[in-house]
């Protein structure tokens, strides 16, 4: 199976759920089992804090998650040009935590590019990618948000990583 043909299904299911969560008739039988099981039967995906936002706008949740999708995976893509080696997962661990946070209020100028960043990505098919220019312009957005003291520690987590490594494949003594 294709990445493409994968990612329609997944899209695809994901509209199914979301069909089924606006049939009234649906949620009734689903809270029924629920009731009769006598607990929270929980199939699907664990949304915690976030099922409210869900339910509430499917379609703009639909949008949120992927233009975090695509904001991520061009961080990983840029942190991955840097050659980290095995710094690279934690570097993009703190990195993603950081700009996750940093995104939660952008300026009124970022979030208007990221809207039309994700209205292009959602308007073309599956198989095709953001365009040289909107990857570059997420790029910048990153760059833009991230500030200097965060760059520091995603760079310092690249470099624990590293020198836990160099010490424990020369068995030196770890450091706390």
């Amino acid at each position: 199976m294709t990445d493409s043909s994968t990612n329609a299904t997944q899209n695809q299911a994901a509209l199914d759920i979301m069909a089924q969560l606006n049939d009234p008739a649906w949620v009734k039988a689903a809270a029924k089992l629920e009731e009769e099981a006598g607990c929270d039967i929980s199939a699907g995906p664990a949304l915690g804090s976030a099922l409210g936002k869900m339910l509430a706008d499917p379609e703009g949740f639909h949008q949120h998650q992927r233009l975090r999708t695509l904001v991520l995976r061009e961080l990983q893509l840029l942190l991955s040009e840097c050659d980290l080696g095995i710094g690279l997962p934690p570097a993009l661990a703190a990195g993603k935590k950081i700009l996750t946070e940093r995104l939660q209020a952008p300026s009124a100028d970022i979030q208007a590019k990221l809207l039309a960043i994700v209205a292009e990505d959602l308007s073309t098919p599956e198989d095709v990618t953001l365009t040289k220019e909107e990857k570059e312009t997420l790029r910048l957005i990153i760059q833009a948000v991230l500030q200097t003291e965060d760059w520091e520690t995603i760079s310092g987590a690249a470099v624990r990583a590293l020198q836990h490594n160099f010490r424990a494949r020369f068995d030196l003594p770890q450091s706390a």
